[in-house]
């Protein structure tokens, strides 16, 4: 099982992820298992003279408690997700660089 993510609530989700396509250097397309289960695809083109990447998940979680509070809690755990999100987005800016400007976004 891969590391546990972990955001500012006390609980962490681990999970590992199979390639199951690859189209370089486009598409990189897997399927979770473990305590997230599902389907993602991250695509990468370019519009206007700029690179987008773009990541669509379709997961959900296996932990019953999570799923039993869900209705409840969604604000919470919505919050959480975008923190591990930023968190993510930090540490590709600061691995890959970008040019000047490009990973502002995730500073603030």
């Amino acid at each position: 099982m891969s590391d546990p993510f972990k955001g500012s609530l006390p609980y962490t989700l681990s999970f590992d992820m199979t390639v199951e396509r690859v189209e370089p250097p486009t598409v990189l397309a897997g399927r979770a298992t473990g305590e997230l289960e599902g389907t993602g695809v991250w695509t990468i083109h370019e519009e206007d003279g700029v690179t987008l990447a773009r990541d669509d998940w379709n997961v959900r979680t296996t932990r019953w408690w999570m799923n039993l509070v869900a209705p409840i809690a969604r604000p919470l755990f919505r919050s959480n997700h975008d923190l591990v999100m930023r968190s993510g987005a930090k540490g590709i800016c600061g691995l890959l660089g970008g040019v000047s400007g490009t990973c502002d976004w995730v500073e603030g």
